[in-house]
């Protein structure tokens, strides 16, 4: 059982490459819902155009003296609104976000897609689900700010992602952050990986997970029960939009009902109906857009477009 539980925790928090000539499972498509696949095909298009724009490699030190890197969009069009996206699980800043990072830049906003620790071009061999990865996001404010110190700055995650900058909500963040963006976020770590365990491996998470998470705290010092989403969504200091499918069946659509009734702040939640896992603005682009960016002019000076 110590070498199952071992080969899981790599499995789930050490880094990962993706083989991108991989073929997924029917079983894990439909788990990440009717649309993943389409939505995987607009990822890489996306990802193709967004490798040929001019842009910065940027890089920060974590509290741990990782070194981590992002790719840094400017807008053509002088700015000073910044977001800084953040991916999801064993995926990274081009591969997670380039189809998000060209709204931003369509509707007069720089970009920063960062890698988070474990992933990309950042180094690290072991990631935390956002129990370290948050303090990092806080290292990538601060570089906007040296950057452009008026900038105004908004988070905005997806799946993992999401759940990392939910759990910057209780930080001390400076005013520059206006507002937090929570796509496909889940609202507790154990409990989703409780679940995630199950309908992948159908092994009962209960089994494996206590052994799994001492190899995480013993890699990293990470305990995953400091902190969770819906902790952090509690005591809230900013604004918050809550996006979700409706047919999400990996980080179920009630992630997003508690994550919203717990949030401390002002707060939306936008559901995207027939949308699965990260697939929200693949689905209804329309209207992800119209709402997203109606909810930050209520926060930022410089109105979106």
């Amino acid at each position: 059982m110590c070498i199952v539980s071992y080969l899981a925790a790599k499995q789930i928090f050490a880094r990962q490459e993706h083989d991108e000539n991989k073929k997924m499972s029917s079983s894990f498509l439909k788990i990440m819902g009717p649309d993943f696949e389409g939505y995987l095909k607009d990822r890489d298009q996306h990802r193709a155009c967004m490798e040929k724009m001019p842009y910065e490699d940027a890089e920060t030190i974590s509290d741990d003296g990782l070194k981590l890197h992002a790719y840094y969009y400017k807008n053509p069009v002088p700015a000073e609104r910044t977001v800084i996206l953040v991916h999801g699980h064993h995926s990274n800043g081009l591969e997670g976000h380039s189809a998000t990072g060209l709204m931003y830049l369509k509707h007069g906003w720089n970009a920063l897609l960062i890698d988070q620790r474990s992933c990309g071009k950042s180094e690290g061999e072991w990631g935390t689900f956002g129990l370290k990865e948050r303090y990092d996001a806080l290292k990538w404010i601060a570089w906007v700010k040296q950057k452009d110190p008026q900038s105004e700055i908004v988070l905005h995650g997806c799946s993992l992602g999401a759940a990392t900058v939910c759990m910057c909500a209780d930080l001390d963040l400076p005013e520059n952050v206006k507002a937090i963006v929570s796509d496909c976020a889940f609202a507790d770590i154990r409990e989703q990986l409780k679940y995630a365990i199950w309908v992948t491996a159908h092994v009962p998470g209960c089994f494996v997970l206590s052994q799994i998470l001492c190899w995480l705290k013993h890699y990293t010092g990470a305990a995953i029960d400091d902190n969770s989403p819906l902790h952090s969504v509690s005591r809230a200091k900013v604004p918050m939009l809550f996006i979700h499918g409706t047919e999400d069946h990996y980080v179920l659509p009630e992630n997003a009902k508690k994550l919203y009734e717990a949030c401390s702040e002002e707060k939306e939640l936008l559901w995207i109906e027939h949308a699965g896992h990260a697939s929200a603005r693949y689905t209804d682009p329309a209207m992800y857009d119209e709402h997203l960016f109606y909810f930050l002019a209520k926060y930022t000076e410089e109105k979106s477009i």
